[in-house]
């Protein structure tokens, strides 16, 4: 089998992180300066929020509270403290090194004076700096420009942070524990053990109008890992934070930017200082969100004074905000003005302290991004065949293959010997036998297979199921994997039924005709004998999983043996597009109490099997989109845009003992749109339309659920073979909110719960001479009538994990084992 996990690099480093979360440690002792006191106007007693502290010689500080507290620490020497407020003379105070220190401070006002802004009595005079900020976004949003073009230098590193002595000398990591001896410790004595680095070198390409933005990745290295799909979601293109934007989409969240147009709705702001950067002076300005669990930042903005543009940035998340597995996340970026009128980012850094578990102690890692942007070409003619069709990332051939030198002279900075390390400590991970033995076991854990020479056994959880037609079901099988071949892969199972006492199989192929960056053109083909329950969607779980076993809500019933040829041809024309023609036949054999039984003269007989033969054409468009990819299969992660799905099929009649002559369209649109700030809402419209007769077999099922599982592609109040059309259209809207009300409310907000609303819709007719053709099961009208309605609420992130949705059905209630209230659960993992 070929997954994505069998990405050499990315697994170690999955595994590795993966494996060391589960193991409970304490930080390790270290000597530390504390300072600690309160800070009040010397003249009048009153306590004074926001005064800047800062241990000289460093970046490490803290600033006071709203009542003048402050506290800071550090492990490194430090002899002296400076504090600084607006309208305050500023002080240097020594302290005692390597003890704990209590200073409280009374600091002198002095006359300073805001030439360039009028403060009226009441009011906030950090506001009217920011309402010109708004004001001038459209001269300073480097969006609005028309076109430029620069080089980006991204550099990506993880670190495991967290671990002791102890956990270090584990026999488990005996063979491997050459590793801790690159660990470190911050600045605040964290340690730390770097696990991974990647370098990117890109030329990045824009123009307004169109709209459009290219990127060619000219160069990229990835510590362990050779992956061109990998290397598209490490350049400027999905990295980029335009402080500008009224929203800032990060781990998928849609973060509110500090220079939103409505500002005032979410943040305070306070005029702290004036200060020069460089020769740019500039106001600093601090903010602080309005309410608990909001996605939005703390921080400081310095604005320039003359342009009122942002100068520079440097925030963090808010330590109540509504997202897992993060226990901080800061952001700088540093803006330069281009041909002294243009303002372009030309630095950024961000550094998130990641935690699985989010124990105040528990092991978790750093992730360090550094971008630097050179090269500034601003409203300079941009050539129209830059700009590739469907391809907005496109990575050189020789990204991978660059040598030393050229990375010499294309990085901002030379690598520390701490980042060169890393290079040098995964090439030598990569070959201990143990850890590629873990890194098989985490591989079965997720992929369900596991590796065994030149094959990959599995999957399996469905090993061993059960249900009412075979009794005890084992199965066994597996697919070949990369290491015998990258472009041809050989599949096979087979299973047998304690009850039936039959065997069962299935057996294929998918066969590389070629392969590159630019498409894909894959043959498949299958030839299988196996159970087969109809009206399942794809997104259901197998029927010989054991979860499907253990969460049956109902005796398993019209299932089918179905005997299948398949084959397949499908052809990329470009990354999001492509097209396969398909081939099959399939005979139905009933099993059990389910029968397939045909009206002649008035009579009903019974049908041993019925056949048909299909051939197909589907067409699958997704502007932008982007995989990421091992050898055969691929992860779709990343498009802005509508996927659009046309499903063509036609019935052979009499072709390999086909029975019917019909023609099928299935039209399928589905969108995600950012409703910021109320979450997100997903869509997919379906629409389809069956010609010609032909048994209900053949027509659309309406997807039903048997389960306690959630699952969003089905009807998980409607029956299995409740409802069947020739004719139909769904409608599903997931519309998640991302807590946007339970973050108001006390004590709720705390759980960081987030609430869904769902609906789902069909329509749909079955006409009559499609009904007569075979008795639908059970001798009941499979017609709709009237749109088939039902609704949900639901709660996520639940543990972190859980889903659990309330589910109400609206509509033919008056039909046998309707039930007008469910309820289903589901595990999700996300930020």
């Amino acid at each position: 089998m070929s997954m994505l996990f069998n990405s050499t690099g990315v697994v170690y480093k999955c595994l590795l992180l993966t494996f060391l979360f589960t193991v409970q440690v304490q930080k390790a002792a270290a000597q530390y300066t504390r300072v600690q006191g309160r800070i009040q106007n010397a003249q009048t007693k009153e306590a004074l929020p926001f005064v800047n502290l800062v241990f000289k010689g460093t970046n490490i500080g803290t600033t006071s509270d709203v009542n003048g507290y402050y506290e800071m620490e550090i492990q490194r020497m430090a002899d002296t403290i400076l504090v600084s407020f607006l309208g305050y003379k500023a002080q240097r105070l020594p302290i005692q090194r390597n003890k704990q220190n209590t200073i409280n401070i009374l600091l002198q006002p002095e006359t300073y004076t805001l030439k360039e802004i009028v403060i009226k009595p009441g009011e906030n005079p950090a506001h009217r700096i920011m309402r010109n900020v708004i004001s001038h976004k459209p001269q300073n949003n480097p969006s609005q420009i028309a076109s430029y073009q620069y080089q980006v230098y991204n550099k990506i590193q993880f670190d495991l942070n967290n671990y002791d002595e102890k956990f270090a000398k584990r026999k488990l990591f005996t063979p491997f524990n050459f590793v801790f001896d690159y660990s470190d410790t911050t600045e605040e004595g964290k340690a730390y053990l770097p696990l991974m680095l990647t370098e990117t070198f890109t030329n990045v390409f824009y123009t307004r109008n169109p709209e459009r933005k290219q990127e060619y990745i000219k160069a990229s290295r990835i510590s362990g890992l050779k992956n061109n799909s990998a290397s598209q979601f490490l350049g400027d293109m999905y990295q980029t934070i335009n402080i500008y934007d009224n929203f800032l989409l990060i781990f998928d969240k849609s973060f509110i930017s500090p220079v939103t147009d409505n500002f005032l709705r979410y943040y305070k702001f306070y005029l702290v200082d004036s200060v020069y950067i460089g020769t740019d002076r500039c106001y600093k300005l601090l903010l602080l969100p309005k309410r608990k669990q909001d996605l939005t930042f703390t921080g400081n903005l310095y604005i320039h004074d003359a342009t009122w543009a942002v100068k520079q940035v440097s925030v963090s998340f808010n330590d109540n905000a509504n997202i897992n597995y993060i226990k901080s996340f800061d952001v700088m970026q540093k803006y330069e003005q281009i041909d002294g009128k243009y303002w372009m980012l030309k630095e950024e850094k961000s550094v998130g302290d990641f935690a699985p578990f989010e124990k105040a102690n528990g092991m978790g890692f750093f992730g360090r991004k550094t971008t630097v942007y050179d090269d500034f070409k601003v409203n300079q003619p941009i050539d129209d065949t830059v700009f590739q069709k469907g391809r907005n990332v496109v990575v050189e051939d020789s990204a991978q293959e660059r040598h030393n030198d050229y990375w010499h002279h294309v990085r901002p900075d030379t690598l520390n010997q701490q980042e060169k390390n890393i290079y040098v400590m995964v090439d030598s991970l990569v070959q201990v036998r143990r850890l590629v033995n873990i890194r098989y076991l985490t591989e079965m854990l997720i992929t369900g297979y596991l590796h065994w020479k030149k094959f990959d056994i599995g999957q399996y959880f469905t090993f061993v199921s059960w249900n009412e037609i075979e009794g005890v079901r084992l199965k066994f099988g597996g697919v070949t994997s990369n290491d015998f071949s990258k472009r041809l892969e050989l599949k096979g199972t087979l299973a047998y039924g304690t009850l039936d006492q039959r065997f069962k199989f299935k057996t294929g192929l998918r066969w590389f005709v070629s392969k590159s960056k630019l498409h894909r053109d894959l043959l498949s083909l299958s030839y299988k004998s196996d159970l087969e329950q109809l009206s399942l969607s794809a997104n259901s779980l197998q029927l010989d999983n054991v979860l499907t076993s253990m969460m049956r809500r109902v005796a398993l019933q019209n299932v089918t043996n179905v005997t299948e040829l398949r084959g397949s041809f499908e052809h990329e024309w470009f990354p999001g597009f492509l097209n396969r023609v398909s081939f099959f036949n399939r005979d139905l054999v009933p099993l059990g109490n389910f029968q397939f039984k045909q009206a002649v003269n008035g009579q009903f007989r019974s049908l041993s099997s019925i056949t048909t033969t299909e051939v197909g054409l589907l067409t699958r468009f997704a502007w932008g989109e982007k995989y990421l990819s091992g050898e055969f299969n691929r992860i779709p992660v990343a498009s802005r845009y509508p996927v659009v799905q046309l499903d063509l099929s036609y019935a052979l009649p009499g072709v390999m003992a086909a029975d019917y002559s019909y023609f099928k369209t299935k039209l399928r649109v589905s969108d995600r749109f950012r409703l910021n700030p109320f979450g997100y809402l997903d869509v997919v419209v379906d629409a389809g339309k069956i010609w010609g007769k032909a048994p209900y077999l053949f027509l659309e099922i309406h997807q039903g659920s048997q389960t306690y599982a959630l699952d969003p592609l089905a009807f998980n109040m409607m029956n299995i073979f409740e409802f069947t059309s020739d004719r139909y259209l769904y409608l599903f809207l997931d519309h998640h909110f991302d807590g946007y009300f339970l973050n108001k409310i006390p004590l709720i907000r705390k759980l960081k719960w987030r609430e869904i609303i769902t609906l789902k819709s069909v329509i749909g007719d079955m006409r009559t001479e499609n009904i007569s053709m075979l008795q639908y099961p059970g001798g009941r009208d499979p017609r709709l009538y009237r749109p088939y309605l039902e609704s949900g609420f639901a709660i996520e992130n639940i543990f972190k994990i859980v889903r659990v949705d309330a589910l109400w059905r609206m509509t033919h209630l008056e039909r046998p084992g309707a039930r007008s209230l469910g309820f289903r659960i589901s595990l999700v993992v996300k930020f």
